[in-house]
């Protein structure tokens, strides 16, 4: 008895790329030519930032060059680098600019406002490939070189397009954030002007009873609790337990001064 097997479809493997998805500029290099491929790299520091255009083989074009963090200064690097992939026959162009913090936010912003494919370069992936180049020597002009090598191998990463959705809750992600080290930042000094008025506040058993009004405050301390019920809570005790008033010149907050216990035995 004969029995048939089914012959399965071969199906093509897909072509694959080696490194960050988002790092590719393989096909781009290829239609360009890399003779005419550009690739502008960027070391940016807080005030001014180091500069260099290359084309894909590593031909210096422009030599490294310092760019103040001004309008006008970047304004002009941009028009530079313009002019000059149009005087080379560059036909392609990308610029990488390592991440430094947020200090390489207005580059960023420059180039992309002129229109140019701007990609963001990790320092891991830039310190990964200076040290076999500069292994004791870290200057400005070597780690151009190193974010240049990681723009070719594919560490050039493109930053994809955030919707509006995600920027409003990531604002509001981020006033939240402000808001909560607002908070912890004025229960800090509040606790240190208590410590200030309060010397004994937390040393003696005396403070440690429900009454006290240290104990009060520290266990209730909130800012807008605290602003509430010093009128109507703090002055009260303070009286009955014939305790001196004070009111912080500092902050406008009222503060209970404790009676100092007697050193007498």
């Amino acid at each position: 008895m004969v029995t048939k097997t089914k012959k399965r479809k071969s199906t093509g493997s897909k072509k694959r790329f080696i490194g960050k998805p988002t790092g590719q500029i393989q096909e781009r290099v290829q239609a360009a030519g890399p003779e005419h491929f550009g690739i502008v790299v960027v070391d940016c520091a807080k005030r001014r930032s180091k500069w260099m255009l290359c084309n894909f083989y590593g031909k210096v074009i422009i030599e490294p060059t310092t760019v103040e963090h001004t309008n006008g200064g970047l304004r002009a690097m941009t028009q530079l680098v313009a002019d000059a992939c149009q005087a080379e026959g560059l036909t392609d162009t990308i610029v990488a600019v390592e991440m430094t913090g947020i200090y390489h936010k207005p580059v960023q912003r420059a180039f992309r406002k002129a229109k140019f494919d701007t990609r963001i370069v990790h320092p891991f992936a830039s310190n990964h490939y200076r040290r076999p180049l500069h292994p004791d020597e870290k200057t400005d002009d070597n780690d151009l070189e190193a974010i240049f090598h990681a723009t070719v191998n594919g560490y050039g990463l493109a930053t994809l397009p955030v919707g509006e959705a995600y920027q409003s809750l990531q604002a509001v992600s981020r006033h939240r954030h402000n808001l909560v080290k607002q908070r912890a930042r004025l229960m800090i000094q509040i606790r240190r002007l208590l410590h200030l008025a309060m010397p004994i506040c937390g040393k003696t058993a005396s403070c440690s009873t429900s009454r006290s009004p240290c104990r009060w405050l520290c266990s209730s301390l909130r800012p807008t609790r605290f602003v509430k019920r010093e009128s109507t809570a703090l002055r009260p005790i303070c009286a009955k337990r014939k305790s001196a008033f004070n009111r912080a010149p500092s902050s406008g907050l009222s503060l209970g001064l404790v009676r100092r216990p007697s050193l007498r035995n």
